[in-house]
């Protein structure tokens, strides 16, 4: 019985907090985030959101978030991040060794995760390779990606040329 108490706890709390999380506008939405409740209530204040947080979970919020329908999606830019941080931890062995050496097919990937123009490419291999002990010498790969998104976005010709930073 205790089990089934804190999994009703979690839930609440993932469908309370998770929503507005995910909001396609969270100034559309209130407190209660996306999912079937806020299209019925919207922004309004007070007890309302009560009503929109219940429904929200009597229609499976995680669902709409899962399925980006009722207003639930993630941001694109959280999207692309995520890919970025999902290549550098699969990849972090070659692609460190390819930026101490500035060059290599696994460091055009990531360039291209970034949204650098394949002209830029050389350029990018070279940052990578002038900042390796910035860069990588940092603790695991999402702080390795941080480092390496801020070489770029500080870069002259790389923060105009690389989109998706």
């Amino acid at each position: 019985m205790h089990i089934l108490k804190v999994a009703a706890l979690a839930s609440t709390a993932c469908v309370a907090f998770c929503g507005s999380a995910f909001a396609k506008n969270p100034a559309k939405y209130g407190p209660a985030g996306c999912g079937v409740g806020a299209m019925l209530i919207g922004n309004k204040p007070g007890f309302a959101q009560l009503f929109a947080l219940s429904t929200n979970g009597t229609f499976y919020s995680p669902f709409a978030i899962t399925t980006g329908t009722s207003g639930c999606t993630p941001s694109g830019a959280k999207i692309g991040y995520m890919k970025q941080l999902d290549f550098v931890s699969s990849n972090l062995t070659s692609l460190s060794r390819e930026a101490s050496q500035g060059q290599g097919d696994l460091l055009s990937g990531f360039a291209a995760t970034m949204g650098c123009e394949k002209a830029v490419e050389g350029e990018f291999a070279q940052l990578m390779q002038s900042s390796f002990e910035v860069v990588f010498t940092q603790p695991g790969s999402q702080a390795i990606l941080d480092a390496s998104l801020e070489q770029v976005r500080n870069h002259e010709v790389l923060s105009g040329s690389c989109n998706a930073i």
